[in-house]
């Protein structure tokens, strides 16, 4: 396989770029290579010396397209035993056949061989930790389902940690802020057992659909889903509602 690397040897300066700039290093290599072994072995056909500044990887859409366009870094993998691999601490872990799993199961929109390897002169912060989260729970313990949810999280959470989860931000924008899950993939994916995927399903106010009920999506019944509103909307800081009300006005 060909894999495509677009180099930012100058630094980046925000806003981001939404396209890789420049020409590309092609090298060849195998399902499964592992993705920062092959970024190295770009770096230094591009003789660049791999003391110099962080390079970040960036995915693109299609590598086979000139300067294509860039996408949001995939949260999680695939790995081989059907579990998660979060990037977000394990991105060392990961090869280009877990990348090639995810995209085939839609939690990755781009293209595991074309990346752009960009030196930010930017950041995002500090992103709050799983003991960090558990506490700003124990603030909404009137909310249905918190208990329950919490106990999956305690019971669990150190599990995904192992696998790349360092903090719970991509664990909850991943699973919580998602409309739709069959229970039984949800299962395999965080590797629960099927008790717990429904214990961790219906707190945040999922409920299982009449005709397929594998498939668990969010309860109309907005005192069912306060659980995953608050996260969504006051820990992960997006508000549905809201960019609904947007899109709406500008038809």
């Amino acid at each position: 396989m060909k894999f495509v690397a677009y180099i930012d040897r100058e630094g980046t300066l925000p806003p981001p770029p939404t396209h890789a700039p420049g020409e590309p290093i092609i090298i060849e290599v195998r399902p499964e290579t592992l993705v920062r072994d092959a970024t190295k072995e770009a770096l230094r056909a591009a003789r660049v010396r791999l003391r110099e500044p962080h390079f970040s990887t960036v995915f693109v859409r299609d590598a086979s397209q000139p300067n294509p366009e860039l996408v949001p870094f995939p949260r999680v993998a695939i790995a081989e035993d059907g579990q998660f691999i979060w990037t977000e601490g394990a991105m060392e872990r990961v090869r280009f056949v877990d990348l090639e799993r995810a995209r085939e199961r839609g939690f990755f929109t781009g293209d595991p061989y074309g990346v752009f390897l960009e030196r930010p002169l930017y950041g995002d912060g500090v992103i709050p930790g799983w003991d960090e989260f558990l506490t700003w729970l124990l603030e909404f313990a009137f909310i249905a389902g918190v208990q329950q949810f919490m106990a999956v999280m305690r019971r669990r959470y150190r599990q995904w940690r192992d696998r790349g989860a360092r903090s719970p931000y991509a664990f909850l924008d991943l699973v919580v802020a998602r409309d739709e899950w069959n229970r039984n993939d949800l299962s395999t994916l965080l590797g629960l057992d099927e008790q717990e995927a429904i214990e961790l399903l219906s707190s945040l106010g999922f409920e299982p659909r009449d005709e397929t009920p594998d498939i668990w999506v969010p309860s109309p019944n907005r005192d069912r889903s306060e659980l995953r509103r608050k996260i969504i909307e006051d820990y992960l800081h997006r508000h549905p509602e809201r960019d609904d009300e947007e899109d709406s006005s500008e038809d």
